[in-house]
């Protein structure tokens, strides 16, 4: 050893400075971790990360499901609403129209009214109205005979169709047999046939007269 060389130095041919301290590494050897502290790895470091990313993916699809869910609920009520809302258009519009009819019914029936008052007034005596069974039907009947053959023709046509719509419902309940129904059902139709052929006949004859008067 050289005179004067520092003491603690090593031998010659040795790096001085190769000296382990308590202050750091100044040689060749590899940093050491100081005792007591938690080492973490970059594996694990990417595996908590990549968790992390899962756990925000799974609770942001969550929250959209269950955010089209309650979309879904509301335009299902909302169609719903707009339904029943049109039901109630329909009706509303159905009942304005039954009040319009009613309404015209009675217009009609206050006319009329007013046109018997008129006629009752005009074919009585003392000019008022006297209604009885015994004036009636001289107030209503036609004094025509001709035209008390077309109300006899017109009633009965009216009767024979009553007739017909009496035994097609007898034959769905099966109390007639179908030749027995189609049997009746003839009948009817050529008493039917007449009635309304006769009753053609006398107003034509009538028209003929009153188109000769004039």
């Amino acid at each position: 050893m050289p005179q004067g060389a520092p003491q603690g130095f090593g031998a010659p041919g040795q790096n001085p400075y190769n000296v382990n301290s308590s202050y750091g590494n100044f040689g060749n050897q590899p940093p050491q971790a100081p005792s007591g502290s938690s080492h973490v790895s970059p594996a694990d470091l990417d595996n908590n990360t990549f968790e992390i990313i899962n756990n925000i993916d799974k609770l942001g699809n969550d929250f959209i499901e269950g955010t089209q869910g309650t979309i879904n609920k509301l335009l299902c009520a909302k169609v719903e609403l707009k339904q029943t809302q049109g039901n109630l258009e329909d009706k509303i519009e159905s009942f304005k129209e039954r009040i319009a009819q009613a309404d015209s019914v009675i217009q009609q029936l206050e006319q009329r009214n007013g046109q018997i008052q008129t006629f009752l007034g005009q074919n009585s005596g003392s000019g008022q109205a006297q209604l009885s069974e015994a004036n009636l039907d001289q107030l209503v009947y036609p004094k025509d005979p001709y035209s008390n053959k077309i109300i006899d023709f017109t009633a009965k046509e009216n009767a024979y169709e009553d007739c017909m719509a009496a035994l097609k419902k007898a034959y769905e309940k099966d109390l007639l047999t179908l030749p027995e129904f189609l049997a009746q059902i003839r009948k009817l139709s050529v008493k039917q046939f007449k009635s309304t052929y006769k009753r053609n006949k006398v107003i034509t004859a009538l028209q003929s007269g009153a188109s000769q008067q004039r």
